[in-house]
């Protein structure tokens, strides 16, 4: 990429208006949105050596080259992140509700509106009956910041279990596989979360009882491509 930066190439993304172009346009707005993020990156890269001195050094001009890319990119482009990601939950691209999640730029710990978490759980239910993995993790995972009751949010965790029973694929476009489980009913996972000082507590057997039946009571959505 030349003197030009990101800005030109952002914007003919966007023109096109294609989901898979309108896609990079959005993960090159993300990379863009946050510059600090790559200085934590570049800063982690360099004291713990990734990969070795040569992909470290690789990985350093990588980055170096990306925030040189996003000097060109403007306010009124980095504002489009919310209405791109829009178009693409429109266009049931896959992990878009997360994505337009993220153009919130919600606070950390804070709830969303509650005209907010009915979109998103409106949206999330609909990506993840066509098989989204990440709407389905996020209604089985995060429920309740969607305004989920424990019954429902279970639930989708159920059906990941009887519909994947290999698991769902670690991050977009990724190929292995993590088998889901429930917190609650996890040993491994809740003495990992002990530790950290998060205590889950024991679960209800009314609620498991009513979330198989439910997660039952539904077809497997389709396997993604």
């Amino acid at each position: 990429m030349g003197s030009e930066g990101f800005a030109p190439h952002i914007q003919r993304n966007i023109d096109a208006g294609r989901p898979e172009t309108l896609a990079l346009a959005f993960r090159q707005l993300s990379l863009c949105h946050k510059p600090e993020v790559l200085d934590e990156l570049s800063d982690s890269a360099r004291t713990q050596q990734w990969g070795g001195p040569v992909v470290a050094k690789f990985v350093l001009e990588r980055f170096a080259s990306g925030k040189r890319a996003c000097q060109t990119v403007t306010p009124e482009l980095l504002a489009q992140r919310k209405a791109i990601a829009e178009r693409l939950v429109a266009a049931h691209w896959p992990g878009a509700v997360r994505d337009y999640e993220a153009a919130l730029d919600r606070p950390p710990k804070a709830s969303w509106a509650p005209d907010v978490a009915a979109q998103l759980a409106e949206w999330h239910r609909a990506a993840a009956q066509r098989g989204d993995e990440a709407s389905w993790t996020a209604l089985a995972r995060w429920g309740s910041l969607y305004g989920l009751d424990k019954v429902e949010s279970r639930a989708w965790g159920d059906l990941i279990q009887r519909c994947q029973p290999d698991g769902l694929r670690e991050g977009r476009g990724g190929q292995q596989r993590t088998p889901f489980h429930h917190i609650e009913s996890d040993p491994a996972i809740v003495k990992a979360f002990a530790d950290r000082g998060f205590v889950h507590p024991p679960e209800d057997p009314k609620v498991v009882a009513a979330a198989q039946a439910l997660a039952t009571s539904w077809p497997c959505p389709p396997s993604p491509p």
